[in-house]
């Protein structure tokens, strides 16, 4: 096994509209609320964990929205701000899960660069028909974490989290020259249900590895975690080890893993 490299940091905080988003939840319909507040989340997760200082936090801007029976979509051209580049578009897709919507798929394009792409247009037309309409979305101005309540979904995505650590490590041992000590001390950084990802920092090496919840708009994280194991990816880039370490073990829960035993 070989350890995947060139992660970057992706990681959030929270300023959202509970109270609409849980009301649409439980009426099973999507709103512009639930959508705001679902957007409003990954910005924070982009803006705390991914240090994305493009994003105009506290502005209010135009954000076109499709709302569909499976998938909803948000399309925007002013929610970033980059050097050199005339015209940043974001596209995102969302998905209802655990009593809430969720964004699982993000894209950003230089629309001078890639304006006349299959992938450029292909994400635009989902969201640009007949049934597309446009709404003011305030930026959160803070992006400071905070995480939910406990709940179900979450306790068995950590223990999903804490078995794959326990799998791949030993792998690691087994199969790639490495020696982690069996009983090998980590700490998992907080996450919310919505996270598509979180970071694990290894106390005796000060390695960052990602834990890639969900990448695909086909699923979001599943409904029965029992066999679950997510993607482990070490972080190599020097600056982001030492800044998701910071992070990790601010905002992390420290435990002891017992590797798997070679077999």
């Amino acid at each position: 096994m070989t350890f995947k490299t060139g992660i970057s940091g992706r990681i959030m905080a929270l300023t959202f509209v509970a109270t609409i988003a849980s009301q649409a939840a439980m009426s099973g319909e999507t709103t512009t609320g639930a959508i705001s507040d679902a957007l409003a989340r990954r910005v924070c997760f982009d803006v705390y964990w991914e240090d994305r200082t493009s994003v105009r936090l506290g502005a209010t801007i135009p954000l076109e929205i499709r709302i569909g029976s499976d998938f909803s979509y948000g399309w925007t051209t002013s929610l970033e701000r980059r050097p050199h580049i005339s015209k940043w578009a974001n596209y995102f897709a969302l998905k209802p899960f655990s009593g809430r919507e969720i964004v699982v798929s993000e894209e950003g394009f230089d629309v001078d660069a890639v304006g006349k792409t299959a992938n450029y247009l292909e994400k635009r037309a989902k969201v640009f028909n007949d049934k597309a309409r446009s709404i003011p979305f305030k930026i959160p101005s803070n992006c400071e974490p905070m995480f939910d309540p406990k709940t179900n979904a979450k306790s068995q995505m950590m223990s999903a989290v804490v078995s794959s650590i326990r799998h791949q490590f030993g792998d690691f041992n087994e199969n790639s020259g490495t020696h982690y000590p069996r009983q090998l001390k980590v700490i998992i950084g907080n996450f919310n249900i919505d996270y598509p990802a979180t970071w694990i920092y290894i106390d005796a090496t000060r390695e960052v590895f990602m834990v890639n919840f969900s990448s695909e708009e086909s699923s979001v994280a599943p409904n029965n975690y029992r066999n679950w194991e997510y993607v482990l990816q070490q972080v190599d880039n020097p600056d982001s080890v030492f800044e998701l370490s910071k992070k990790i073990r601010r905002e992390g829960i420290s435990l002891v893993v017992t590797l798997e035993s070679p077999r």
